[in-house]
């Protein structure tokens, strides 16, 4: 899913760090995180 959600840039682009390894910024994952978590605070107010 990650992927997916990369391919449609929904998603902090990977880095690549090995032959067969890739990663992705700390700090981009955790605002994806936090920008996830806000939109789903405003989409369960509005549903109330």
């Amino acid at each position: 899913m990650i992927y997916q959600l990369e391919a449609e840039q929904r998603f902090p682009k990977r880095i690549k760090i090995g032959i067969r390894a890739v990663g992705w910024l700390e700090s981009e994952v955790q605002m994806w995180v936090s920008r996830r978590i806000a939109a789903s605070r405003i989409d369960f107010r509005r549903s109330a």
